[in-house]
């Protein structure tokens, strides 16, 4: 059983922290990542209520309520397909996996250099955001998906995708990279004034997924691996700025309190990273690190979870996360 882990902020600014519904629910009681052949998908999902979350062309949806409505998030779908890998052998997971495959790359939008951006068709205030805007966890998440797509289906276009999302990041228009003095990281909002942990370990995923698909002979090979150790330095040499002193870690460095499903999302990108950095371990094990901290909650803290927005519109009380 995983340690209570009791986490309070003395000054808890008024945020909301969006959740990726998917894959927040997708982790073993040991926070890892399910893995066929050493790449990560996201467990099964319950195939007899999916249609709820497909819109009338079997496209993957997510619905933020209030004025967003209803609408396609690449991240949603391409977590729905990574989902859908666990019944790869079934016909109804197979037709839906590239059915939203195809759609990602039929959606996507050519960069100048002839690679694919996922682009956000909708404002996203919370985290300010104005459409179109570009997602380097989007990137990532997209490369794992569409490489799934070219283990299970054998064809090229997948593979071709992946690798051009990837390289994509490397542009400067989007905004993906943020330079640091030693390495770079990836960023999940660009135009965000803070730096979201999960999102950027979900893209170091990506760049280490279709890292591995790229033959050593071809000649990107060296430039994607180059690209995964730059951001593997970037997130080594700036994972402290998110530490909770003696408790584990925050959500992004402007010191914005996890939810209970970021802790085991974060935990588990970091045991799926530490097959490729072994450093990466213990980063986990401090950020698993189970302490009581007293501090004070502001009232109207609020964070979207589960699709239901909870207030935590109290005062000293310590926020337990399991």
């Amino acid at each position: 059983m995983a340690a209570l882990v009791v986490l309070a902020v003395a000054a808890l600014p008024t945020t909301f922290v969006v959740r990726k519904a998917m894959l927040l629910s997708s982790f073993d009681n040991d926070y890892t990542l399910p893995t066929v052949q050493d790449f990560y998908h996201l467990g099964a999902c319950d195939l007899d209520s999916v249609s709820q979350r497909l819109d009338d062309e079997g496209i993957c949806v997510y619905d933020y309520g209030g004025t967003l409505g209803v609408q396609r998030n690449p991240v949603t779908i391409a977590q729905f397909a990574l989902c859908l890998v666990a019944h790869r052998n079934t016909e109804q997971a197979r037709t839906l996996l590239f059915r939203n495959l195809d759609y990602l790359i039929g959606a996507a939008e050519r960069t100048p250099r002839g690679n694919l951006v996922f682009p956000y068709t909708f404002d996203f205030p919370l985290c300010e955001q104005r459409a179109p805007w570009y997602s380097g966890m989007a990137q990532g998440q997209a490369a794992s998906a569409l490489a799934w797509g070219w283990r299970i289906s054998g064809e090229e276009k997948y593979r071709t995708a992946a690798r051009q999302a990837i390289l994509a990041l490397l542009e400067n228009e989007y905004g993906f990279l943020q330079l640091l003095d030693r390495g770079v990281w990836l960023k999940e909002y660009p135009g965000y004034r803070g730096t979201v942990l999960d999102g950027s370990l979900a893209a170091i995923a990506g760049v280490w997924d279709v890292a591995r698909t790229v033959d050593s002979a071809d000649p990107e090979s060296a430039m994607l691996h180059d690209l995964l150790r730059r951001c593997l330095l970037g997130f080594k040499s700036n994972a402290h700025r998110f530490d909770i002193p003696q408790s584990g870690h925050y959500f992004d460095d402007a010191g914005t309190l996890p939810t209970p499903g970021y802790h085991r999302a974060n935990l588990a990108w970091l045991n799926y990273l530490s097959g490729c950095d072994p450093e990466l371990a213990a980063i986990r094990e401090r950020y698993q690190t189970a302490k009581t901290v007293t501090a004070n909650l502001r009232p109207a803290a609020v964070y979207y979870v589960d699709q239901t927005f909870l207030r935590l519109g109290v005062t000293d009380r310590e926020v337990r996360i399991r």
